[in-house]
């Protein structure tokens, strides 16, 4: 049987993994709609066009469901 290591021991031997989420694939759709960034705090990003509704994108974004949300807030039919 395998032995899975504790995380302690990952972090010790540089293995910590990062997991990326949905927030580059929603801010990069977002900009190809033509939203652009405008102020925001640092856990979240305020994206703004003119004629459509106001978005807020947190960074961290684990949820497909929550993605495809704030795509459909912003009136873009593309699913993740």
């Amino acid at each position: 049987m395998d032995q899975v290591p504790c995380p302690s021991d990952r972090r010790r031997s540089g293995g910590l993994r990062v997991v990326k989420g949905f927030y580059d694939e929603v801010v990069r759709l977002l900009a190809e709609a033509g939203y652009y960034h405008d102020g925001g705090s640092k856990n979240q990003k305020c994206c703004h066009d003119d004629g459509k509704p106001t978005v807020t994108v947190p960074h961290k974004i684990m949820s497909r469901h929550t993605a495809n949300g704030i795509l459909k807030d912003a009136g873009i039919q593309k699913k993740l």
